[in-house]
């Protein structure tokens, strides 16, 4: 009998914030994949969960490069549903983790798109995402009452994020702020008196921060994890 392969969203970065079914799944599972920039490199997720991993369970990397070439991310997420199914195929249950929530603009969904397309059982436990978790240190409604949110990342094109912003008429959580900070800024600027700003970076670290002034936008070295949350002022024209 084939293993199954279980996706586990571990949150923005806060240990506390990990689910209680994440951990009894972390504890027991005989193998666990981790996301690495390069392989011997830390990785944000598995400082997460360290706690809870056994001595027993073996603990492999899966490189996830950045990378803007289609090509080149198909080819890498192929390569690593192949090493999971690997170990699928031996019979043995794996974990795959992710930061935020596994579903969320994560590596872990397109792998689990390619193992059940392989044939292969997947289960997922979800994560608190980055654009809850911001709304809650920021104590900011995310929603209310009919309002609509959308989520985007900031790796997109300056002309789609534009379109976006321009369309805007209740919420939007923005992702990886640090990859459109400038054509962010510029758009905020004149807008400040009907648009409410707010950023969350390294979000459930020690080094959590939290800014509503714009002009923090205008640093280089905004951490690539940052999350801005924009509100449409009601009220306003």
């Amino acid at each position: 009998m084939k293993g199954i392969l279980t996706g586990i969203g571990v949150g923005p970065g806060d240990p506390e914030l990990v689910t209680l079914k994440a951990i009894n799944v972390i504890k027991k599972t005989e193998v666990l994949f981790y996301p690495v920039t390069k392989i011997g490199s830390q990785s944000a997720a598995l400082q997460i969960i360290e706690p809870w991993i056994s001595a027993e369970t073996r603990v492999i990397p899966l490189l996830s490069q950045m990378t803007s070439n289609p090509e080149e991310r198909k080819a890498q997420r192929l390569l690593q549903s192949h090493q999971i199914a690997e170990v699928l195929e031996t019979g043995k249950n794996a974990v795959m983790i992710t930061l935020g929530d596994a579903l969320l603009y994560s590596t872990y969904s397109y792998v689990m798109k390619t193992l059940q397309e392989m044939g292969y059982q997947v289960s997922t436990i979800p994560g608190i995402s980055a654009p809850s978790a911001a709304a809650a240190s920021l104590n900011l409604p995310l929603t209310e009452e009919d309002e609509g949110l959308l989520i985007w990342p900031g790796t997109e094109s300056e002309e789609a994020l534009i379109h976006q912003l321009e369309r805007m008429t209740d919420n939007i959580a923005l992702l990886k702020v640090s990859a459109c900070r400038e054509a962010l800024y510029k758009w905020l600027k004149p807008r400040q008196d009907r648009i409410c700003f707010s950023l969350a970076s390294r979000l459930g670290s020690k080094e959590e921060s939290l800014s509503q002034d714009i002009e923090i936008l205008k640093d280089p070295s905004l951490p690539y994890m940052s999350v801005a949350l924009l509100k449409v002022k009601k009220g306003k024209d």
